[in-house]
Formats: structure tokens, C-alpha cells, sequence
């Protein structure tokens, strides 16, 4: 068995550099090997022990990146290729994702490609299905297991609703959580042979690879502007519990989701402050519900006198729904259980409705039908966005945190068409319903989608509550001390009606599992409140958790980082004060 790793160095994401066409500077600022691609790498070292075969790691970077693939060589990778140029500088994910489909095509092609979900700078989640969607190979991303039985790969997938089991036929594409796989510590005879191993180091022509299509010229998606964004700093109030929950009481969020609380903000489904441009945009539908009429009320907000057309995931789309949202037309994709024959399904409907701009919403599958719909249409493709405008001239400008959430990036597609753009849930209003508006069910032809993958099972989530849906989240840190300690916040968590969340000492430590994890190598989270007990708030796990509406910390450390993030704050124990939590949202709930 031939197994390629495909492995990246990021910035220490508190060290951001920039130069001045907005790429980053890496030779001045500390790098690491990305934490889900060490999860990736011992993955695939553990298959070569049980089934033979050679693992070869892949890198395009600097010259530097080699010390990277020779720690990896320590640990027992049999190869080492390192893609280096200044004209592979600058890429976006669509030509990094080329480049490498190349590259895996120049050595010879493989059985399996493992790489990690995202890379800590830039968080996209795109290479890995960008890779496979090019290469025409199934794929599973966001996998916590994987095992090779029969020829075929055996993958567990983690999502928001729970665990998916997936088969799927050799070659395939793999990407893994980063706490998935703990990298082995090299052996002494590993470094000895690591330090006399020949790096292969290879320019575009070795690859096969047009020069052309490299670097950030090949680029459909462009950085036009970066901002500093000071993550998450609030002006914290540092008062009593009692003072805390009169707030709260103000503001209808004393009780959490069963209590009174204020409605979310709505925006009308047809403002009269739009954009003139009338362009046509597609938004995916994963079903009826919030996340659809976000982006529907969004995509209608962005151009008043354009076309909104509902890309609908069932066999007869709610018409009357799609249209109060603000949809003028709607096509029925369906939905099979293969996602990447449903992405197939996606990209050739969009060959057929041709619009200007397409929304996709954040979810895990969301991000991987996008990346794989991009590949197939050969456009740029922005990841998680969080505000979205329209210039006069038709451009989608999308904006974006970048590197851990220390900076902001505004990004264009000014080459390629559709635009592209993955929305994190929950950053716009949900709109008012408006009467009286009607939708049209647009025909199309789809051709038969091959399928490649099966699904095996289905495994919901233990809380029963996603987090990153969670109208509210109690996240414990290390504070909090011990998994008899989470039994207290998930007390807490189920009388208001939210979930648990968790920082990764936390969650290294075993007192809760990693899909509770929320920061950067974990879940964006955005609730109504977030509540915060014996987290001592590292950017790590601030840039998670920055956008939610109301944040309320307890800590013991009267100047702990948390605080910087939060609205309210309790310096108190945090035992005390999730004992007084619990027991007054108990006597409320028994006033009401």
C-alpha cells in the first residue's frame, strides 16, 4: 500500500506577518507542523504497521519546510518531497489543491491520501476535498478513525449532529481531526536516519506542472484588504452573581433557550438599503429551516433586483417557504446519501443555472460540498465567512478572520465565475417573512451522479445539542478540574436549554470529548450567551468563541485573559457559582 501525507508548516498564529501583496510572511515568525496533519501522519503510520507499504510526505513551502519532513522521516515516513518555488508563493486553495493532485500524479499515484481537516492559518477545510474532487477519488473529511478492510476505506466522520460511518473503495482521500491521532515521538535510529535521508526537492517542471498555474498569479481569489481584529475584547463589567443575572433578566436571557427570551434580531427579506447590482445568486438549502432562510435573506438582501434561486435538497422544495425568504426561483437537486455524488449532483446544476454568485452555508458538509463543487467548476472559493457585500460592478466581497482570528481578511474573485462563498452559521439575521412573494420551480436535467461512497451508520451526538447551533453554550476550562466538575456544567447546560463546551486542556485531560472543543483546532461557536467557568482565555480558545452575543466568565484570577473577553465577570469560585446558577434557574422555573 502506497500512503501520501500531505503535510503543511503554519505560522505560530500570535506571530502574523504580512508582506506587502498581502501573503504571509513566513521566513521571520515561528512555524510548526499543523496539528491535525500530525494526526494525519501517525494515522497513516499506523496503517503501514498493519498492512504494509510506504508513506511519503508532501509539503509545498519554502525551503525551510524540509526540517518539517525530516522530523516526519524521524517518526517513519519512508519519503520526503518538498514542492519549492517562488512561483508556488501566494496560492489560494484552488491552485495549492492543483498543484498537489499533480504532484500525486507525478510520483506515481497512491492508495490512500491523508491530510489533516484544516490548516490552523487559514482554517478553510478546502484542500483535502479539492485534492480528491480533482483526482476524481471519494472522500471523507473531518474523520476521527480510519481503517483499511477488503481494499476499502473505513472512516468515521465526527459532525454536528454526531458520528457518520463511511466505506469507500481504494484510491481515496482522507482528512483527520487534529486531536484524532497522538504523533509518536521519533526513535534514535529514526533521527540518525532522518538526518542521512534525501529530501526530494522539486520545482513545477519536475511535477509536470505548468508554471502558469502556480502561485497567486493562477489565483482565482485575491486578499484586497487585512485588518488587525483584537479577538474578541469587550468591556467587561467584573461584578456579583446577583448583579449578573439582573443584567440578564434585562436583556430576556436569564433562563437560556426555555425561558423569555428576546427574539434574534430579523432583517426584512427585501430592504430597501440593497445593492442596484441585479445579479443571480444560488444558495444551497440544506433543508428549510434557519440556515436556509439566513442565507436566502441574505442573498436577496445583496441584490434587491437580482435573482435569488434556492438550490433545494429535497424532491419538492417548500416553495411558499424559499419564497418568503426572499427566493424568486428554486431547483429540486434531491438528496443522496453519497455526499460526493451529491456534490456532483451540486456542480452540475450550476453548469446549468450559471449564476453570478453561490452561498454555501459553514456546516462541516456544507464546507466539503463547496470545496468539491470549486474544484469541479475550476473557481475560487472563500471559506467561513462572516459579512458578505456586493461592489457596483458585480464583485462579492467577502470577509473572513484569518490566522487564529488575529486578523481580518476582505477577499475577491475577480477571474472566475460563479463566486463562491461558505457563510458561517448564525453571523446574519434570520429575515421577517414577507407575503405575497412567489417562488418558481426551475426544470433541470442532472445527470446520474457515480457513487463513492456508502454509508454505514449513523451515531447521534451524546448531548443532543450541536454547539455550533446551540442558542447557548456552558464551556468549562481547566479551571473546572475534573470530569465530575463537567457534570456540573451539563447540569447547568440542560436547564437552559444549551450545550456543553469545553477548552482542549480540558478536553486533553479526558474530562469531555473532543466534539465539545471549542477555539481554534476546535468548533466557531456563536450562541446568545456564552458562559465561561475556570477558562483562562489563550486566543487559542477565545478566536472559537469571539463572536458570541453576550459572554459571561467566572474566574478565581481577578486579571485572567477570559475576562477581556466577556461582558460580565464573576471573580469568584467557580463551584459557588454555578451551584447559585443552577439553583435559581431551578426556583424560576418553578415561579413560572
Amino acid at each position: 500500500m502506497r500512503i501520501l501525507i500531505c503535510l503543511k508548516q503554519v505560522p505560530d498564529t500570535t506571530e502574523v506577518k504580512l508582506t506587502g501583496d498581502l501573503t504571509l510572511e513566513r521566513e521571520f515568525v515561528a512555524q510548526v507542523l499543523n496539528p491535525a496533519d500530525e494526526s494525519a501522519l501517525e494515522l497513516g503510520l499506523e496503517l503501514k504497521e498493519q498492512h504494509g507499504g510506504t508513506v511519503t510526505v508532501l509539503t509545498m513551502g519554502p525551503r525551510r519546510a524540509e526540517g518539517m519532513l525530516r522530523e516526519a522521516l524521524s517518526r517513519g515516513a519512508d519519503e520526503a518531497v518538498l514542492m519549492t518555488s517562488p512561483r508556488f508563493a501566494g496560492a489560494d486553495t484552488l491552485v495549492t489543491a492543483h498543484c498537489l493532485a499533480q504532484a500525486e500524479t507525478a510520483l506515481g499515484g497512491f492508495d490512500l491520501i491523508l491530510c489533516g481537516r484544516r490548516a490552523i492559518d487559514g482554517e478553510t477545510g478546502q484542500v483535502g476535498p479539492m485534492v480528491a474532487a480533482m483526482l476524481d477519488r471519494p472522500c471523507v473529511v473531518n474523520a476521527t478513525e480510519g481503517e483499511i478492510e477488503d481494499g476499502c476505506l473505513r472512516a468515521l466522520q465526527l459532525t454536528e449532529a454526531g458520528s457518520v460511518a463511511w466505506k469507500a473503495p481504494l484510491p481515496a482521500v482522507m482528512t483527520l481531526c487534529e486531536w484524532s491521532h497522538a504523533l509518536r515521538l521519533p526513535t534514535i535510529s529514526g533521527l540518525r536516519r532522518a538526518a542521512q535521508a534525501n529530501v526530494r526537492i522539486c520545482e513545477p517542471e519536475d511535477l509536470g506542472i505548468d508554471p502558469a498555474d502556480c502561485g497567486l498569479k493562477a489565483s482565482p481569489t485575491r486578499v484586497t484588504h487585512i485588518s488587525a481584529r483584537p479577538v474578541g475584547v469587550r468591556p467587561c463589567v467584573k461584578t456579583s452573581f446577583a448583579e449578573v443575572m439582573k443584567a440578564l433578566e434585562a436583556k430576556g436571557l436569564a433562563l437560556g433557550a426555555s425561558g423569555q427570551a428576546e427574539a434574534a434580531p430579523a432583517a426584512s427579506a427585501s430592504p430597501e438599503n440593497g445593492n442596484s447590482t441585479a445579479i443571480t445568486i444560488a444558495v444551497l438549502c440544506e433543508g428549510d429551516g434557519s440556515a436556509a432562510a439566513e442565507l436566502l435573506g441574505k442573498a436577496r438582501q445583496l441584490t434587491p433586483s437580482g435573482r435569488v434561486l434556492a438550490l433545494s435538497e429535497t424532491a419538492e422544495p417548500p416553495l411558499s417557504a424559499f419564497a418568503s425568504f426572499g427566493a424568486d426561483e428554486a431547483a429540486a437537486l434531491g438528496r443522496l446519501t453519497d455526499d460526493c455524488a451529491q456534490a456532483e449532483r451540486i456542480a452540475d446544476a450550476l453548469r446549468q443555472l450559471r449564476p453570478d454568485t453561490v452561498l454555501f452555508p459553514a456546516t462541516i458538509r456544507g464546507r466539503f460540498m463547496s470545496a468539491w463543487v470549486a474544484a469541479r467548476l475550476h473557481t475560487g472559493l472563500t471559506a467561513d465567512c462572516t459579512a458578505l457585500s456586493l461592489t457596483d460592478a458585480g464583485l462579492l466581497k467577502q470577509v473572513r478572520p484569518a490566522f487564529g482570528g488575529n486578523l481580518t481578511a476582505e477577499i475577491l474573485c475577480r477571474t472566475a465565475r460563479p463566486q463562491m462563498a461558505s457563510v458561517r452559521p448564525g453571523v446574519f439575521p434570520i429575515p421577517q417573512p414577507a407575503d405575497g412573494r412567489a417562488c418558481a420551480l426551475r426544470p433541470l436535467k442532472l445527470a446520474a451522479s457515480p457513487e463513492r461512497l456508502e454509508r454505514l451508520a449513523f451515531t447521534p451526538a451524546e448531548s443532543g445539542v450541536s454547539l455550533q447551533g446551540a442558542p447557548v453554550i456552558v464551556t468549562g476550562g481547566k479551571g473546572v478540574g475534573s470530569k465530575k466538575g463537567f457534570e456540573k456544567l451539563e447540569e447547568l447546560a440542560a436547564l437552559l436549554g444549551g450545550g456543553v463546551g469545553a477548552t482542549r486542556s480540558a478536553v486533553d485531560a479526558g474530562w469531555i470529548g473532543a466534539d465539545h472543543q471549542v477555539g481554534q483546532t476546535g468548533k466557531t461557536v456563536h450562541p446568545r450567551i456564552y458562559l465561561a467557568f475556570g477558562v483562562s482565555g489563550l486566543v487559542q480558545h477565545t478566536v472559537g468563541m469571539s463572536s458570541s452575543s453576550v459572554v459571561v466568565a467566572v474566574n478565581t484570577e481577578r486579571n485572567a485573559p477570559i475576562f477581556a473577553c466577556a461582558d460580565y465577570g464573576i471573580v469568584a469560585d467557580w463551584k459557588e457559582t454555578i451551584d447559585e446558577w443552577i439553583q435559581y434557574v431551578k426556583e424560576r422555573k418553578q415561579q413560572a
